[in-house]
């Protein structure tokens, strides 16, 4: 159910989007991903799948493509990407609303246990005021650009206490449990650890090798399809902000093979909504995301968050 303050939410979003582009002269695109499992049944069928895309292009919600993921029942619905990023967010939730409504899809974070999670990705594209990638190299084999460095370093720098927007109830953190699944022997799908890779769907930013770079891109592979998607946007592009205003750095390339296994020296995720709450509290994402709004503005925070960050 859409939350009554999904408003509020929306304005303050455009507000961080707007006071962030305008400060950096740059322009903020972000596409999305998310999954979702068949309730109660074996699967959808493939022309299930292209009457939920009619459906909801009929709604004026722009999906590219509806089709099914390695698990038998479970879904994966791409939202064209978008400037207007409180419109992502407002068809992030209609699609959630009307599929489980109209067509028993489920997008809990992980709907059954022996299966993987649902995600809920956000592509990320920066530009500047002419439209030139910020992100993308000038050709191939060339060192990675300054924004996509501080870019990187910065979503990393505000990870941990992003959590709670990314998995906002206590069972979305089953999602984040390393153990093999039934289904060819594959891991849960879910990043663990504070990281990033090329190419590598183990860590929780992703770097995909592009054919075409002027479409590079970050993905960014933490947030639940039952994710807060107007705070998890605003929490992402508070880490832009802050990885440029302060000239992060990365520290050294995440270049391994499962960025999942916590004996690598990565920074481990929260394990539960109390660690990530914990982690948020009094955190910089707190006083960039609210530092200076007035104190209803916490009403966009879950009561369990408001009351430790007055």
């Amino acid at each position: 159910m859409t939350p009554e303050n999904a408003p509020l939410r929306s304005a303050h979003l455009r507000c961080l989007q707007d006071r962030v582009e305008r400060e950096f002269a740059i322009r903020l695109v972000v596409g999305t991903e998310i999954e979702f499992f068949a309730h109660d049944r074996n699967a959808f069928q493939s022309s299930e799948l292209a009457e939920m895309q009619r459906d909801l292009l009929s709604r004026e919600i722009q999906i590219d493509s509806i089709d099914r993921e390695i698990h038998p029942q479970q879904c994966e619905l791409v939202i064209a990407p978008n400037n207007n990023l409180s419109e992502i967010a407002g068809a992030v939730e209609f699609v959630r609303e009307h599929l489980s409504r109209h067509y028993s899809a489920s997008f809990a974070a992980k709907p059954l246990p022996d299966a993987p999670g649902n995600g809920c990705h956000f592509h990320l594209h920066v530009a500047d005021g002419n439209g030139r990638n910020l992100l993308a190299r000038a050709t191939r084999g060339a060192p990675q650009t300054e924004w996509l460095r501080q870019t990187i370093a910065g979503l990393c720098s505000v990870m941990r206490e992003s959590m709670v927007f990314f998995s906002p109830q206590p069972a979305d953190y089953q999602r984040y449990i390393h153990q093999p699944t039934s289904v060819e022997h594959r891991f849960s799908g879910a990043p663990t650890t504070v990281s990033w890779g090329a190419n590598n769907r183990t860590c929780a930013l992703r770097i995909p090798d592009v054919e075409n770079l002027a479409a590079q891109r970050i993905e960014h592979r933490l947030p639940c399809a039952s994710c807060d998607p107007w705070l998890s946007l605003a929490a992402i592009v508070a880490g832009v902000a802050i990885g440029r205003r302060d000239s992060l750095e990365l520290t050294r390339p995440q270049s391994f093979t499962d960025a999942r296994v916590i004996d690598e020296g990565l920074p481990p995720l929260p394990r539960t909504f109390a660690e990530a709450a914990t982690a948020y509290a009094h955190s910089r994402l707190h006083d960039e995301l609210f530092g200076q709004t007035p104190l209803r503005f916490l009403r966009l925070l879950d009561d369990r968050l408001a009351g430790a960050c007055r």
